[in-house]
């Protein structure tokens, strides 16, 4: 179960509290009480250093460096007081996931729904089944249950029907677990329609004894289930505690450049130590935010600046991490952003295949009838009558007269919460779900559990598997190309002259010509055909060196991004079931903006641009993905685009700006943890704490504060490195004569992809339009044209899309074939435009 982070968080500060005080309210010794009792002797010991002492309290009253869980190491010259033990995470996942040990509860029970026999389930829905009533996978599915251990507790409910005061708790004894058995029963849930939209509804479940409800009566006794433990990690281990050691580092602390003597104040923090070592070295040392402030108490006067950067290290049991010409000191050589990237998206393809089951066993227990026989249990003051029982699951509004009168008290009550409740009761609509209850092993039901196993509804027999769409799209009708526009590659006048025979051939008069080559554009424009230059301004060329493709988190290029997501199941998901007329598009590798070429790039393609006789100007892509901007109230997800998958496409993690931001911000992007990005279990570390990474340690300490705005620091950094750059591009084509095009550039991150399709009209000196996540445009123009990658990989739906909008005159499209083969596009154009006759 994940414990909502207040909680989590009221949880540690109340137990920090009561561990900071001792008898007569004294506050706790910490570590600088223990060295002010026991003095290092510089003179006689060496030097020696240790890092925010006031702050590290003892565990114990033990007078030994172990009640602070610390001890003393020594690194070359220099004696250290460091932690005894440090946090290690695996991402390897080289182990499959358990589905089994890992699977929430309620599946569990679901599965064995799914299972019973008609005897077994006779007793499921009357007094329960147990244990041994099962047999085979079925006990074992029920031990996995029950073993983690039930605690109940009985409450009675107080005047105002929500307070519930605690009147009894207790634990089934372990020798007894055997005896509890599981039922199952129908429950009620209620559609009440909103006054502001009466064709929206807000959803209620009376649980009778749910204590967030007024569904109980003022004294009334209820007895229910106290929280279960549930395990998320899917047999997956990954976070090991060991002992404190050095860990590997690309800093290299017995290099020559790092035997420099460095002065030790006596106070410091850890960003000046590091500095100062630099300065020392020549050599620029950072400091993540979250260890930056920690205070270095320091004995001695001199130190070799290699012993002190790994005692540094060991302090906060991290590492130095080299991006670009610097070094940070972090918690690992693996980014915690990045890692966390892999656990989200090796949760989801749990989750997904988990959801999977779920539609089996949902359409097993339809199948077998089990789900008509689960019924309301007769102790339901909220149970249908007959009359009701007929509009049941029919979603037929039932007039608020002919409910039961519990039903109407509940309704009532609900209504008159406040008066901003905004709800209509002149009818409602009802369903049902299936519930399932515990039984102690005294024969006494407990209240059913909160999560139930889904609505009635959601439990229908499955139908057939769709048949795999035959090859019948019909050919495009007649000239269906001649107001149309083929977009097309090259970079040779040969490849042109036999491009432009292929659009004419098939009835294209107009073409789009991606080009960086003068003569290649002089000889499209000479065919006698329409001709737009195509630019990408942030395409970076094949021969460009990598520190200057732009990189995503995982460190890929565009194409190698592009190679990851051919195989990807949640991508080729997203693929299937994007808009059925503009898929998404492909990616390239894209330049970063710390190419040191890229001006004169720039410039040789708004040299282009200005090149006499062409029909058009068309600029895409000025916002790469991980570019966009976006405020602080976070991030929208739309459609099918999942959210570790579009975190996936972000890119700006090349070293220069990686470096850029750590000097600034003082996190290296590679440790930001997207806000997108929520995991199931815990994969924190001491000292380089994120809420997002999971549990905090006890006490929670600043650095989970220090965190909560840097991805939104970050997103700003990329987004005003683009704009200031595509701005000044663009204000290279202020006096271009031919009609300017663009694609239009997002309002916030992860927009689904196929929505930036439309290529829009743009006139210079204007502002760039805009597009929503709902998919209007922040534009004066309305119209545009719509691309379509098209090659063999289309799919029919997508075809037919098209072809049912060719007929319409207001539908402009362009016909993407850029990364087909050359000796494969005849074909592909034969197959679906016809060809016409060339006088």
């Amino acid at each position: 179960m994940r414990i909502p982070f207040l909680w989590i968080t009221l949880g540690l500060l109340l137990s920090f509290a009561s561990d900071s005080a001792q008898d007569g309210g004294q506050k706790a010794n910490n570590l600088s009480d223990y060295l002010a009792t026991h003095p290092w002797d510089a003179a006689k010991s060496g030097p020696m250093i240790v890092v925010d002492p006031e702050d590290t309290p003892s565990k114990s009253k033990e007078a030994t460096l172990k009640a602070y869980n610390r001890m003393t190491t020594v690194v070359g010259g220099l004696s250290a007081i460091v932690p005894t033990e440090m946090v290690l995470i695996d991402d390897s996942l080289a182990k499959p996931p358990n589905l089994y040990d890992g699977m929430p509860e309620h599946l569990k029970i679901l599965y064995l729904l799914s299972t019973l026999n008609p005897r077994q389930l006779g007793l499921a829905t009357g007094d329960g089944v147990g244990l041994g009533d099962l047999q085979g996978e079925q006990a074992q599915v029920f031990k996995s249950i029950v073993t983690p251990g039930l605690d109940w507790a009985t409450y009675r409910v107080g005047q105002d029907g929500t307070h519930d005061k605690l009147v009894e708790e207790g634990s089934v004894p372990e020798d007894q677990l055997d005896q509890i058995k599981i039922k199952f029963q129908s429950g009620l849930v209620i559609d009440l329609p909103l006054q502001s939209n009466p064709n929206q509804y807000a959803n209620y479940e009376p649980l009778w004894g749910n204590g967030r409800s007024p569904a109980a009566k003022p004294g009334e006794k209820w007895t229910a289930r106290k929280g279960p433990i549930q395990n998320n990690n899917f047999g997956a281990d990954p976070r090991k505690v060991v002992p404190n050691v050095a860990k590997p580092s690309q800093l290299n602390y017995r290099s020559s450049r790092f035997d420099a003597q460095v002065s030790l104040p006596p106070q410091s923090t850890i960003k000046d130590v590091l500095r100062a070592a630099g300065a020392a070295t020549g050599t620029e040392i950072l400091s993540d935010i979250r260890v930056s402030g920690l205070t270095v108490q320091s004995f001695g006067a001199k130190v070799r600046a290699g012993d002190l950067l790994e005692a540094i290290a060991l302090c906060v049991t991290g590492t130095y991490r080299k991006v670009d010409t610097a070094f940070v000191l972090t918690s690992d050589l693996t980014g915690m952003g990045a890692r966390a990237l892999k656990f989200a998206a090796w949760e989801a393809a749990i989750s997904k295949e988990l959801f999977r089951r779920q539609l089996l066993w949902e359409g097993q227990i339809a199948k077998s009838g089990a789900i008509d026989k689960i019924g309301f249990d007769s102790n339901d003051r909220f149970g249908p009558d007959d009359q009701i029982q007929k509009s049941l699951n029919t979603g037929a509004p039932v007039p608020f007269s002919q409910l039961t009168t519990p039903m109407r008290d509940y309704i009532t009550q609900l209504a008159n919460g406040g008066p901003s409740t905004g709800l209509r009761t002149d009818h409602v609509s009802l369903e049902s779900e299936v519930r399932y209850a515990f039984v102690l092993p005294n024969g006494q039901p407990l209240s059913p559990e909160f999560q139930s196993l889904g609505r009635r509804t959601f439990f229908a027999v499955p139908k057939p598997a769709d048949v795999a769409e035959e090859d019948k799209a019909e050919m495009y009708p007649p000239n269906a190309a001649s107001k149309q526009r083929l977009m097309v590659r090259a970079e040779s006048p040969a490849a042109v002259l036999a491009l432009a025979d292929q659009a004419r051939t098939h009835g294209f008069n107009q073409i789009w010509l991606e080009t960086h080559q003068k003569d290649a554009l002089l000889t499209a424009i000479k065919q006698g055909l329409k001709v737009s230059l195509v630019i990408r301004p942030w395409e970076a060329p094949p021969a460009a060196s990598s520190p200057y493709k732009d990189l995503n988190l995982l460190g890929d290029t565009g194409t190698q991004l592009a190679a990851r997501r051919a195989v990807e199941p949640e991508w080729l998901a997203y693929e299937r079931k994007a808009d059925y007329w503009s898929s998404p598009p492909p990616v390239y590798d894209f330049a970063s903006p710390s190419d040191w070429d890229l001006p004169k790039r720039w410039a040789d393609l708004a040299s282009l641009a200005h090149t006499p006789g062409l029909s058009g100007v068309v600029v895409l892509d000025t916002e790469p993905p991980g570019y966009e901007p976006n405020k602080h109230e976070g991030m929208l997800q739309f459609g099918f685009y999942v959210p570790w998958m579009a975190v996936l496409h972000e890119f700006g993690y090349v070293e220069p700006l990686r470096l850029g931001f750590l000097r600034e911000h003082g996190v290296d992007p590679m440790d930001i943890v997207s806000p997108d990005i929520v995991l199931g279990f815990n994969i924190s570390q001491p000292f380089f704490e994120d809420r997002r990474l999971g549990f905090f340690e006890n006490p929670p300490n600043r650095s989970v504060l220090l965190m909560e705005d840097v991805p939104f620091q970050w997103y700003t950094y990329r987004s005003e490195l683009n704009e200031g750059a595509i701005t000044s591009f663009m204000s290279k084509f202020a006096d271009v004569t031919a009609p300017m095009y663009v694609t239009p550039r997002s309002t916030t991150t992860h927009v689904e992809p196929s929505l930036c399709l439309l290529v829009m009209p743009w006139t210079p000196g204007q502002a760039l339009p805009r597009i929503t996540p709902t998919g209007t445009f922040d534009s004066h123009v309305q119209i545009g044209i719509t691309m379509s990658t098209f090659d063999e990989e289309s799919s029919l739906s997508e075809i037919g899309g098209i072809g049912s909008r060719l007929q319409y005159p207001q539908f402009a499209f362009t016909f993407d074939v850029s990364n087909v083969k050359p000796n494969r596009l005849p074909k592909l154009l034969d197959r679906w435009f016809p060809k016409v006759e060339i006088h």
